[in-house]
């Protein structure tokens, strides 16, 4: 037995690890899947998003692609009136529902992060300097080798990995309009990145998510899982098809979608 395979044997981070790039890959297949909407799935798991925010569900309207949603979405908050709301918040009754789901799911990811427990079995990191000596841009079992801590392999090779599979999306946005002044969006099947994340860590066992947050990240899961981008109103949500056609240079750069109306985006 070679002295890395007896390594690799006798350190269990090894094996997170493998089990974590699984599931990466798992969550990578689904946000390049260019199958159907599973609009029953997708209709209840926003649904339950609304729920959360003590909001009754909305009607749904479905279209064929972001192109074919523009024209129907009621709700045009956009980024930039959102940062008007938080550095100056108006006086009125309810503030837009994309205000309230922005601030719900940015809730809901800082508590799985503050859940997730660190590997007691990491050995002591080698000395440096955390301000002037980041840690090298090291594969994950050469990094672990090294010293690496665990957490900042599957921070690096599991949640950066899928948000650059998915730089895509500013293309599309792009595509739609001027992208600060387009209707806030939510990306559903494109929204991996922080989805997988969590899920790995719930899946290797080292995550102490509470009974609620385990609940809110199966409903972000399921969507993902089930439709493409949608825009939040009151009363009604805008959903789009994902791509029917994803193509690809090599195993993860997007190069173009297409989606079931012919709308295409060249990245």
């Amino acid at each position: 037995m070679s002295a890395p395979t007896r390594l690799r044997a006798a350190d269990p981070r090894f094996e997170l690890w493998s089990q974590a790039a699984a599931t990466r890959d798992e969550w990578r297949r689904i946000s390049l899947d260019p199958g159907p909407a599973d609009r029953a799935s997708a209709e209840s798991a926003i649904a339950a998003i609304y729920a959360h925010l003590n909001r009754p569900a909305p009607a749904f309207v479905w279209a064929a692609s972001p192109a074919e949603a523009a024209p129907l979405i009621t709700d045009r908050t956009s980024l930039d009136d959102l940062h008007r709301l938080v550095m100056r918040p108006a006086l009125r009754c309810r503030s837009p529902i994309a205000s309230d789901l922005a601030a719900y799911r940015s809730r809901l990811r800082a508590r799985l992060d503050l859940q997730i427990n660190p590997a007691i079995f990491d050995p002591p990191p080698p000395k440096r300097d955390k301000r002037s000596d980041p840690w090298p841009p090291l594969p994950p079992e050469p990094a672990l080798r090294f010293g690496i801590p665990l957490s900042e392999v599957v921070r690096r090779h599991v949640r950066d990995a899928l948000r650059a599979t998915l730089q895509f999306r500013s293309a599309v946005r792009a595509a739609l309009g001027p992208p600060q002044a387009q209707p806030i969006c939510w990306y559903a099947r494109h929204d991996v990145d922080w989805i997988g994340y969590a899920d790995v860590w719930r899946r290797l066992g080292l995550a102490s998510y509470s009974g609620a947050d385990t609940s809110a990240l199966d409903d972000w899961a399921t969507l993902a899982r089930s439709a493409g981008w949608w825009w939040a109103a009151d009363s009604v949500c805008v959903m789009s098809e994902p791509p029917s056609r994803v193509d690809l240079r090599g195993p993860t750069e997007v190069v173009a979608l297409t989606w079931p109306d012919g709308w295409r985006v060249t990245v």
